[in-house]
């Protein structure tokens, strides 16, 4: 039978893994969360996961209007609540699709 040794540290990929650190996978990689940070990791993931599931439903075909361009928000617009609303979400569009 061979001789292993088991609760020990370990180099996996040029990574420290130690015993109680937490693996995750998914389809983009895997990442070692170590045993000591998991509750602050797991706290910050998971605000993350809101504020992105937020941002797209934002998105969604029937949640946003279409952006008026500047001369049509000040021809069609006296409010100026109106044009910084339209202003805003231009510049949001413009950042949304530059990371697609």
């Amino acid at each position: 039978m061979p001789e292993y040794d088991e609760n020990v540290d370990i180099q996996c990929g040029g990574v420290l893994v130690r015993p109680g650190d937490i693996i995750v996978g998914d389809d983009d990689g895997v990442v070692v969360v170590p045993k000591q940070a998991a509750e602050e990791i797991v706290a910050f993931a998971e605000e993350y996961e809101e504020v992105e599931a937020h941002i797209l439903q934002m998105f969604k075909p029937k949640a946003y209007r279409p952006v008026l361009t500047t001369r049509q928000v000040k021809r069609s617009s006296n409010s100026i609540a109106e044009k910084d609303a339209a202003n805003r979400s231009a510049v949001m569009l413009r950042h949304y699709r530059k990371t697609d």
